[in-house]
């Protein structure tokens, strides 16, 4: 029952008891006054009266059949107001009953609620951590092959195939961009993550011997022809400007690789199931989950991927198989700060994440409450500090 209810029912009953004492009141008098006068009427109504009673029966009759009335009406009179104290009586307590009721069920409510609100996060929480289990077995499965030039072939397992998995992306990236120079780096990047995801197959290899093939069959064929390189020496050449340009270290780390084979087989489903995970946390109800208990969830997910992967993650975002992660009904990058750990070293040349995220003109994302430096990006702190 809310408040101006219970201010309502409380004037009610004052309003209430207010008449019952007035009448009740007016009956005690009215039945006192007849008592009273249930006592003199034997002197006023024959001594003074006009009618002469001393041939009526004795004395005790006369009396009795003079006071009777009176003292009848009277007890008629307490009876009667006995009966609607009563009636008075058993109506709060029937209110008063019914009151308790309303609480009771209302308290028993509010506690059945406050019981499902916590199973529900229990059973949020457990998900969730299932979830990122298996986050952690995806990355522990994933392996890279390596191609070595003086010794056997291996592969890399786990987080740092992400490392390898950035230089083999920015190396097609340079190659598209070669072929495609017309284009905006828009373009590059979502062709140079197709190569790079879905592979290279044989439709894309059966390319036109005519000297008129076009900018894609180019491309591939100089992809192919990398892979060459790599299989013959493991020195990137073959004129394409600006590799080395693009790529820095991570190339460099790991120099004999093949371009093109795909990785949509692992990163299909590690995209997937990340996904998921995100959307899982920030679409829940803000009645069981504030926005803050979301982001303190999702940066528990964020601390498990390493900056290649935040990378990877935006790279993937830019082109046609990413375009939800940073939708304007999904907003993961902005609003949940999924990538917060990455920096421009990260990226592939053409990209700046100041420019990405109009970050100079100080955009509007949802924040924390009550934290001032609840930054899109960690390197923000010291850009507003003048130190970038």
């Amino acid at each position: 029952m809310n408040k101006p209810a219970e201010e309502q029912e409380k004037r009610e009953l004052k309003k209430s008891d207010k008449s019952l004492n007035t009448y009740s009141k007016i009956a005690i008098y009215v039945a006192i006054g007849l008592l009273l006068f249930s006592f003199i009427a034997p002197i006023i109504l024959t001594k003074y009266s006009i009618i002469d009673l001393t041939g009526y029966g004795s004395i005790g009759d006369a009396l009795g059949g003079i006071m009777n009335p009176f003292i009848a009406a009277a007890g008629v009179i307490t009876t009667f107001l006995a009966f609607l104290m009563q009636v008075k009586a058993n109506e709060q307590q029937r209110e008063l009953f019914n009151k308790q009721i309303v609480e009771e069920r209302t308290r028993f409510q509010k506690e059945l609620n406050v019981q499902q609100k916590q199973e529900k996060e229990a059973a949020l929480e457990q998900r969730f951590y299932e979830m990122l289990r298996l986050h952690k077995e995806n990355v522990g499965e994933m392996t890279f092959a390596i191609r070595t030039i003086n010794g056997p072939d291996f592969e890399i397992e786990g987080r740092k195939v992400f490392v390898a998995m950035l230089g083999e992306l920015e190396v097609i990236y340079a190659i598209v961009k070669n072929y495609f120079p017309q284009e905006e780096k828009n373009f590059h990047i979502d062709l140079a993550y197709s190569y790079f995801f879905q592979g290279i197959g044989p439709q894309d290899v059966a390319f036109s011997k005519t000297p008129s093939m076009d900018n894609h069959t180019k491309a591939v064929k100089a992809i192919i022809q990398v892979n060459e390189v790599h299989r013959c020496n493991g020195a990137l050449s073959g004129g394409l400007q600006g590799i080395d340009f693009h790529t820095g270290n991570r190339i460099k780390q790991y120099p004999s690789f093949y371009l093109g084979h795909g990785h949509s087989s692992q990163l299909g489903h590690y995209y997937r199931h990340l996904y998921q995970t995100v959307k899982y946390v920030a679409k829940q109800d803000e009645d069981l989950l504030s926005y803050e208990e979301k982001r303190s969830y999702l940066r528990t997910l964020r601390a498990q991927l390493s900056n290649e992967e935040q990378a990877l993650l935006f790279n993937n975002s830019k082109s046609k198989f990413g375009k939800k992660w940073n939708s304007k009904e999904n907003k993961f990058f902005t609003d949940y700060r999924m990538i917060h750990n990455l920096n421009n070293s990260l990226l592939l040349h053409d990209f700046d994440l100041k420019k990405e995220f109009d970050l100079e003109n100080a955009p509007e994302y949802r924040k924390e409450a009550g934290r001032k430096d609840d930054y899109l990006f960690e390197f923000e702190e010291g850009y507003e500090q003048g130190q970038y």
